[in-house]
């Protein structure tokens, strides 16, 4: 009898000592889900910017040889028509418009991040197909379709970028687009061509950055 007390009372210890352990595991498990959220910004929303013609100026710095680069609110996707690039998804608003923190605790934008990759590209665009440079290079994803596309995008005419205009974002899955219309002369074997064309870009994210992966050309 005294063994069966003993026992039973040794196990009760043993159901305290565990539900006592469980318990501290579940706190560290908490500290830590805290420490990562507050850290990595996670559960924080940021609303888009009101005043997107203001974040496509915070983005000026990143064009070289465009002469003019503007917010355009025709531009839209649901004015777009079919994208193929969408792959039958449905484009939806970036509402959150935090990107993500850096290493160093700088709030990094959508908004802010999907312009400056795209006025940079343009851009470093022009040098490629007027000085061979490669430096267009560094906007686009490794091994994407964009790089493949590149080589399409202004044959071997040399260019004078006019305008630049930017449009609506969106996502879609968890790629992010921007519709632009660009205009540019093309010259090459002594013939001038005036060009006006519609494209979406495609970008995904890439360390605390987006590059683009692909880009589609639309009726003007």
């Amino acid at each position: 009898m005294e063994d069966n007390l003993s026992g039973n009372k040794n196990n009760g210890i043993d159901v305290k000592r565990m539900l006592r352990f469980a318990l501290y595991g579940l706190t560290a498990v908490i500290a830590i889900v805290v420490v990562v959220l507050i850290a990595g910004g996670l559960g924080e929303t940021i609303a888009p910017s009101e005043d997107i013609g203001q974040v496509v100026a915070s983005q000026f710095d990143k064009n070289a040889v465009i002469a003019e680069i503007r917010y355009d609110p025709q531009l839209t996707f649901a004015s777009a028509g079919d994208v193929a690039l969408a792959n039958g998804k449905t484009w939806k608003p970036i509402r959150n418009n935090l990107f993500k923190k850096s290493k160093d605790g700088d709030t990094i934008l959508f908004d802010e991040t999907i312009v400056g990759r795209v006025i940079q590209f343009n851009s470093d665009w022009v040098y490629a197909q007027n000085e061979g440079d490669d430096r267009v290079l560094a906007s686009l994803a490794e091994d994407s379709r964009a790089a493949e596309k590149l080589k399409e995008k202004g044959g071997a005419e040399k260019l004078a970028f006019h305008t630049l205009s930017i449009g609506e974002f969106a996502r879609a899955g968890n790629r992010y687009y921007v519709l632009t219309k660009e205009q540019y002369t093309k010259a090459g074997s002594g013939v001038v061509t005036p060009v006006e064309s519609v494209y979406v870009y495609q970008l995904i994210p890439a360390g605390d950055t987006l590059l683009i992966s692909d880009f589609e050309e639309l009726i003007a």
